[in-house]
């Protein structure tokens, strides 16, 4: 319980210190050099069109992310919107606790913010209107 909790503190801090920063949802971004990362670290398991059927897919439970329909569990943002940018960078960097979706910290600023506009590309709901905002939330309830 301890280790969840403080593991929900580290990401509403990365979430907040990201706001804060100022990571743009576009700047610096190469969907091209994306799919070098792409098909070096996540083909096996998302596929080569990002479907969730990669060769390794049907060896993992829960399945991959079909990065086509744009359904994503872990975000900020409200529900049923599409995740931030800074909502992908956190996955990919720490991965997914419970899943085989391992973090990828080793990857370069650029390396990750290019698979980030990569990923994007696979489905049509991204690009249409304005970017996804989180959500604000209140202070920690526990007071510290």
């Amino acid at each position: 319980m301890r280790g969840g909790r403080r593991n929900s503190l580290r990401r509403f801090i990365f979430v907040i210190a990201s706001l804060l920063i100022g990571f743009s949802s576009a700047a610096g971004q190469d969907g091209d050099a994306g799919k070098v990362v792409y098909d070096k670290w996540c083909v096996e398991c998302h596929g080569p069109d990002g479907l969730g059927d990669g060769s390794a897919a049907t060896a993992m439970l829960p399945r991959p992310r079909d990065f086509s329909q744009a359904r994503y569990q872990i975000r900020t943002t409200g529900s049923g919107q599409l995740p931030t940018d800074n909502d992908l960078r956190l996955v990919i960097q720490e991965g997914l606790s419970g899943t085989t979706m391992p973090g990828w910290p080793n990857l370069s600023n650029s390396e990750t913010e290019d698979v980030i506009a990569y990923i994007k590309g696979f489905s049509r709901f991204f690009g249409q209107g304005d970017p996804p905002q989180p959500l604000t939330f209140g202070s920690d309830p526990g007071g510290g």
